[in-house]
């Protein structure tokens, strides 16, 4: 998880341009702790999912849930760090959206113990409004960072919504199994790629937002491959791999706020012009 420890090591220093660094270096030592729990948590949780007995599947099943709930309270933290900060609206609306995905865990993984596989109107609901909150903050910051080049956010938007649309059809309208699901299972698609594509818009004018479009984009590459499995059928290891992705995937947008911090601060970033 070369990301991830990326991730780990831009909190370790204050993020450029930002005006408090000694209310970062306040809560430094509680983030990077935090971040070592959740990778702990996570690959122990993927290890004891991987062993196929009944124990230890029910152990990995929560371990994930500690996992979203370990980011839940990180990105907490970042609320407070950037009290009082321009981006405070920013940090907030991520907490609520990394809020919103544990909801959508809990959701699912009750569906799990009762042995069903498709997903629930409340997960899918859950994760819904959390995207929206992801896409409320990156406009958020496109604000407060003066990040305006319509250029660069409509080539995004028609990019990532052709690769949704097509990714969509090959997993989904192709697909043999909960038909009912296409389509609804095109407007989520269209949703998560929404979200990749501001995501991206912000990381073409700015750099320090390249984590966050990383995290956006892993989000949705985990959907598709819980899509296949939801069409096409499950496969050897399939949730293994969906928490490979997702939870990377969160985890990145919310220790993104190390970077993006900076670039909403009173002096703007450079930006790229239209």
């Amino acid at each position: 998880m070369t990301y991830s420890v990326a991730a780990a090591e831009v909190v370790a220093r204050p993020s450029p341009g930002f005006e408090n660094p000694a209310m970062v270096g306040r809560w430094r030592f509680l983030l990077v702790a935090m971040w070592l729990a959740w990778a702990v948590v996570l690959a122990a949780a993927l290890w004891l999912g991987s062993r196929n007995e009944e124990p230890a599947e029910s152990l990995a099943l929560w371990g994930r849930m500690g996992s979203s709930a370990l980011l839940v309270l990180a990105a907490l933290v970042w609320t407070l760090v950037s009290r009082n900060q321009p981006a405070s609206r920013y940090a907030t609306l991520v907490a609520m959206g990394m809020t919103l995905g544990l909801v959508g865990d809990l959701f699912n993984a009750n569906l799990l113990k009762m042995g069903l596989k498709e997903p629930v109107l409340g997960g899918i609901i859950a994760f819904g409004l959390g995207h929206l909150c992801y896409i409320g903050a990156c406009f958020e910051a496109a604000r407060r960072a003066q990040l305006r080049s319509k250029q660069a956010f409509w080539g995004s938007l028609a990019a990532w919504w052709a690769i949704g649309v097509v990714s969509w059809y090959f997993v989904a309208y192709r697909g043999t199994e909960a038909v009912d699901l296409r389509w609804p299972g095109l407007a989520y698609t269209l949703l998560l790629a929404g979200t990749a594509a501001v995501a991206t818009a912000l990381a073409i004018q700015d750099k320090r937002f390249v984590l966050l479009a990383l995290g956006a984009t892993l989000f949705l590459v985990s959907d598709l491959v819980l899509a296949i499995r939801m069409f096409h059928g499950p496969f050897n290891n399939a949730s293994e791999l969906v928490w490979l992705l997702y939870g990377p995937a969160q985890m990145l947008i919310v220790y993104a706020l190390a970077t993006s911090l900076g670039a909403m601060q009173a002096t703007p970033a450079l930006t790229v012009s239209d």
